[in-house]
Formats: structure tokens, sequence, C-alpha cells
């Protein structure tokens, strides 16, 4: 177990398919090819979100929940996903919980409850 400053601290995760998302509060996003489940691969991360609490999958969209804002990553390749959009939140507190219907977002936020955001391509 890593247990130094830099270690992986894994809050959310989706599964879409062979490949498993996980939102790491110090990583990022971090994706794993789960194809053969005694033997995980990473295959792809981004870890320029920090603090992901929690996240979506929609297609080839993950929708991540951080401190206030919801990140929409384009993960059309796995290897190299890229964040497409932000979206700041009214509040300034944690966005904690997320879920995503087609083009709808819906945000848990700490401070501000509810937040819904519908999202256009």
């Amino acid at each position: 177990m890593d247990t130094s400053a830099n270690a992986p601290i894994a809050m959310g995760i989706a599964v879409n398919g062979n490949y498993v998302y996980i939102g790491d509060q110090m990583k990022g996003l971090r994706i794993f090819d789960i194809s053969n489940p005694a033997s995980p691969v990473e295959i792809g991360s981004l870890p320029d979100i920090m603090m992901v609490f929690d996240l979506a999958v929609v297609g080839d969209r993950v929708f991540t929940a951080s401190y206030g804002f919801v990140a929409v990553v384009d993960v059309s390749n796995l290897a190299s996903p890229s964040v497409e959009d932000m979206y700041q939140l009214r509040s300034s507190g944690l966005s904690v919980g997320i879920d995503a219907e087609g083009n709808t977002v819906y945000v848990a936020d700490y401070d501000g409850g509810l937040a819904i955001l519908n999202y256009e391509e």
C-alpha cells in the first residue's frame, strides 16, 4: 500500500463496457481496461483534473464532479483523454455526486444543492 502524499485516493467509479473510469482525488481521471478482470490495466489518465469526487459516463464523454465545477472529458481516445468543456457551478462548494443521462447532467453540490446542466456537443 502506497501511503505517500501522492498515493491514489479513489473516490468515484463508473463502468462502461470493458472499461472502468476512476475519479481520484490526487491523480485525476484514471481509465482501466478490465477485459481481463484478473489483470486490469491502466490505459489512460488525465491528471490535470484534480480532486475528482465522482464521475458519470455517457458514450465517449466522462463528466467529473470536483470543487465547484464539472469537467466534460472526451474519452474517444482512451489513451489520451482531453478536457472538452468546463462548467462552473453557482456555489464554490464541493460537487460530491454526479449522474448523466443523454445531454443532461445532474450534480449534487454540497453548498448549492442540485445543479442541472444541459450539455450540447
